[in-house]
């Protein structure tokens, strides 16, 4: 047989219509190109929506899960608006924090903003004084140097109804033990006492045993969502208070 011209190539091949248009899988514009793309987008914005649950848009690290909250309170240590600069499962000094770090929230970074020293500071609930410590100054070195070295601090301990145990540190006591608070009650004010980056309530809540527990405030972030703190303050304080 002898080989076909290309006229008649040509003339045997059948008209192309906008139908018949050749498959491009390089043209995103074509027909079955663009279809194939837009079959594969929802696939990768699905794994974009599963990685959401755990991660930012920008990559940055989001909370997954925490230590589940065993009581609310219904005050705020600070004059509101606060802020948890550092929460329970927040890791710093190579130990879990298990305390709250509390603020004033800055409307302006939507973080937390270091608080005066000399800041009233209220009962979050009502209870009695058992314990209450003063005149302890500031760590000679700051931190972060004294972190690890167990350095006192002024605080108030009150005992709720319940037997748990509320211990504001970083205050200066303006109430005696003994003394029955209740809640919105001025207990102290903030100071520079300890190991602390800068001024702020280290609040820790125990149950009888002395065992901490997570606790929910009514602050601006009563909840972790993008991280467990926000580097505005960190302190170090001792396990015993």
């Amino acid at each position: 047989m002898l080989p076909r011209s290309r006229e008649d190539h040509l003339r045997q091949r059948p008209p192309r219509t906008q139908n018949s248009r050749p498959r491009d899988r390089r043209d995103p514009t074509s027909l079955d190109g663009g279809a194939e793309l837009f079959r594969l987008a929802p696939i990768h914005i699905g794994l974009l929506e599963i990685r959401g649950t755990f991660f930012s848009g920008g990559g940055s690290p989001r909370v997954a899960s925490y230590t589940p909250v065993q009581h609310t309170y219904p005050g705020n240590p600070l004059p509101p608006p606060c802020w948890i600069s550092q929460f329970f499962d927040h890791v710093t000094n190579g130990k879990t924090h298990r305390a709250q770090d509390v603020d004033y929230y800055n409307s302006n970074t939507n973080k937390g903003l270091a608080t005066p020293y000399g800041t009233p500071v209220y009962a979050a609930e009502g209870g009695t004084v058992v314990a209450e410590a003063s005149g302890n100054g500031p760590a000679a070195q700051g931190y972060p140097a004294c972190a690890g070295q167990n350095m006192p601090a002024n605080y108030v301990k009150i005992q709720g109804s319940d037997g748990y145990y509320t211990v504001y540190v970083h205050v200066t006591p303006t109430v005696a033990t003994g003394v029955h608070v209740n809640q919105g009650q001025q207990i102290g004010v903030t100071d520079n006492s300890g190991c602390q980056l800068g001024g702020h309530i280290h609040m820790r809540r125990t149950d009888p045993s002395g065992t901490p527990v997570n606790f929910k405030l009514p602050c601006v972030n009563p909840l972790p969502t993008n991280n467990f703190a926000d580097g505005v303050v960190d302190d170090d304080v001792p396990d015993n208070i």
